[in-house]
């Protein structure tokens, strides 16, 4: 199947499942929102769960949980407020409107390195058409602020906005945690909601306007950029598209005739390939610029593996100095192949002492710590943010399996550790007392705190065919001989094979 035919295969599995879906369906869609049934979020919780196991408990870091709603002068001190916009064309036809570098990207020009010049120059190329009438046509680019305001308690004047990303309330939270805990390097993470009120959401949860984020902000004394525990991520092995790569391959291209000017109509995506390092190959080589950096990218890498992304479908690609924010001193995008193309879903940037600093200078208040040695610094921050909306996706769409041999329906092959359910229970018949010796079960093995669905509708070839789409590994059927000699039938959705366990023996057998 092509990618299209693969994406659209497993939307209809999300919506027939209830897995993802449009939020607020019954009224006109209002798009870049969607809401999770039971599947979806319990997919989504057990992907945090690994998360928080690597990056928050691995290393003893501590986890905090801040506002949504941000007053006006902290996205002020942030940049989001004079910063945080995109340039916007509208449809001198239909009056759409479209993110002018998405809008150039979807037509294969890249964007990087572009001036606004630049980018009215390139939609002035016929070839540029509207995505929903097709004809070529745009104005110049306007610059629309991406946070969506509001006002803080009944009064007007008290402006506020809601977050454009989790990172700011850990920046502001870091001064009172630094006093319970005293010393650097410390580590915050949080997971939660962010919003964006993007111009065109398009690509379901690719672009959306309200997102969930995994964020951890490193702090450490700028002086001293080791990490302890550096040794056990030296030897993993990780696949980095360099900036020097990027660059060798753009100019062979131009070389041969296969692009134009970035000037004039743009130029082709890059095809550069990664190159596979070590995390200590990456220091050596100066690609990470710090242990800190290298450490994380290894760690992005295991925990990817870990949600079932193959090695070969993720890279992180370095950000030229063009594309990174003036004040990072190092900047990797993380990103996965799916049937969208290469797509970005972690940012691991350095962002020196830039937040802190600024924070403190609107404020007025001190956000120096003082070292063992007397010193007094503003911390700086390592920070990997994850879009745990996109990694969801991606996590489906490289599960996705066809019909084959052993499937005569659609199946996802999730990771048992972030498939919805441990187990799922049914009982043969809903009568002569199956039924209650089902929900037994279910309720003995929740008491082992495994999760488990009880299903008694439909055939059983039904059950397990919403079962397998669904991702869960595990099926126990409930029959006659279940009442006669304690014994079930335990079905793996890989092989469906089938095999009769004894109740007992079920925790074990699937692996809890």
């Amino acid at each position: 199947m092509t990618s299209a035919e693969i994406r659209d295969r497993l939307t209809q599995i999300t919506l027939r499942r209830n897995i993802i879906f449009p939020s607020a369906d019954i009224y006109p869609p209002m798009g870049g929102v969607f809401d999770l049934g039971p599947i979806g979020k319990g997919v989504r919780d057990r992907i945090v769960s690994l998360w928080k196991r690597l990056f928050i408990e691995r290393n003893g870091y501590f986890e905090v949980d801040t506002s949504l709603v941000l007053p006006e002068i902290a996205v002020k001190a942030s940049g989001h407020l004079d910063h945080f916009s995109d340039p916007v064309t509208t449809c001198k036809y239909c009056g759409s409107k479209f993110r002018a570098d998405h809008l150039l990207d979807e037509n294969d020009i890249e964007t990087e390195g572009m001036t606004t010049e630049d980018v009215n120059t390139a939609l002035k190329n016929d070839k540029i058409v509207c995505l929903n009438c097709s004809k070529s046509g745009f104005t110049d680019v306007a610059f629309f602020n991406l946070m969506f305001k509001t006002n803080i308690g009944p009064i007007e004047g008290t402006p506020g906005y809601l977050r454009p990303e989790t990172a700011q309330g850990i920046f502001m939270a870091f001064p009172r945690v630094f006093k319970s805990y005293g010393k650097l390097p410390l580590a915050m993470g949080q997971v939660g909601r962010s919003f964006r009120n993007e111009i065109s959401p398009r690509q379901g949860v690719v672009r959306l306007r309200e997102f969930n984020q995994m964020e951890l902000e490193y702090f450490f004394d700028p002086n001293d950029q080791k990490f302890p525990r550096f040794k056990e991520m030296a030897d993993r092995k990780v696949a980095i598209l360099t900036y020097e790569e990027q660059e060798r391959s753009r100019k062979a291209a131009a070389d041969a005739g296969a692009k134009k000017s970035a000037s004039k109509q743009g130029q082709r995506k890059n095809e550069a390939k990664p190159l596979v390092m070590t995390c200590k190959e990456a220091l050596d080589r100066g690609v990470a610029p710090n242990e800190i950096t290298a450490y994380f990218i290894g760690l992005t890498f295991e925990f990817y593996e870990a949600c079932g992304i193959p090695f070969n479908s993720m890279r992180f690609r370095q950000l030229s100095p063009d594309e990174r924010a003036h004040y990072s001193g190092g900047t990797f995008d993380f990103e996965v192949m799916t049937s969208f193309g290469w797509l970005e879903t972690v940012s691991l940037a350095y962002r020196t002492d830039y937040d802190l600093k600024s924070h403190g200078d609107m404020s007025g208040k001190d956000t120096t710590v003082v070292m063992p040695d007397g010193r007094r610094v503003i911390p700086h921050v390592v920070e990997p943010s994850f879009g745990l909306d996109r990694l969801l996706w991606a996590v489906l769409e490289h599960s996705y399996r066809g019909k084959d041999k052993e499937h005569e329906w659609e199946w996802l092959d999730l990771p048992p550790a972030l498939a919805p359910y441990d187990v799922a229970v049914f009982p043969l018949m809903k009568k002569d007392g199956l039924a209650e010796k089902a929900q037994e079960l279910v309720s003995s093995l929740r008491g082992r705190s495994l999760s488990a669905l009880y299903d008694e509708s439909g055939s059983i070839g039904k059950r397990y065919a919403r079962m397998d789409e669904a991702g869960v590994k595990w099926c126990v059927t409930v029959d006659y001989d279940t009442l006669k000699d304690g014994t079930v039938t335990l079905r793996d959705r890989n092989t469906t094979k089938q095999e009769r366990v004894k109740l007992d023996e079920i925790p074990v057998r699937i692996g809890r």
